[in-house]
């Protein structure tokens, strides 16, 4: 005897003619298996997915709704805030440039009347004639136009 072991190689031809009707026996074997999975258990499985899905999107529509309201409360609230901040700004800028003017404009005035600054002058009428100015002498050498 021999101690050789033989190694067979299978014939591809064989496989590749049988893969194909393996491979759909096996859908058909995994249809049959989903189609009684279906009927029995998939209903309930449906709805309790179902059922998961409305807590989920409600929980988050309610964090969602919350956070919006305090975003809109705090700008409404920094908006308030702003306005009121500006409008006493410029409210008690008022009252200092007139506090001011108040003080100083008659020290102002007393110290232009103690300087001696002439009067404003009073502005001639229209209606009164002035005399011509005298022309202008051209002193230059005179050009010569063609006619």
């Amino acid at each position: 005897m021999s101690s050789t072991t033989r190694l067979t190689i299978p014939q591809a031809g064989a496989i590749m003619r049988v893969a194909p009707r393996h491979v759909w026996l096996a859908t058909l074997g995994a249809l049959a298996v989903a189609r009684e999975w279906a009927e029995k258990e998939a209903g309930s499985m449906f709805r309790t997915l179902v059922d998961d899905g409305a807590n989920i999107e409600s929980n988050a529509i309610r964090r969602i709704g919350d956070g919006v309201d305090t975003s809109v409360k705090r700008a409404r609230r920094l908006v308030r805030n702003t306005r009121d901040s500006a409008t006493m700004t410029l409210a008690s800028i008022a009252n200092t440039a007139s506090t001011f003017v108040r003080a100083k404009l008659p020290a102002m005035r007393a110290s232009i009347a103690v300087q001696g600054t002439p009067a404003p002058r009073k502005r001639v009428a229209k209606s009164v004639k002035r005399a011509p100015k005298a022309a202008k002498r051209n002193t230059g050498p005179r050009r010569r136009t063609a006619s």
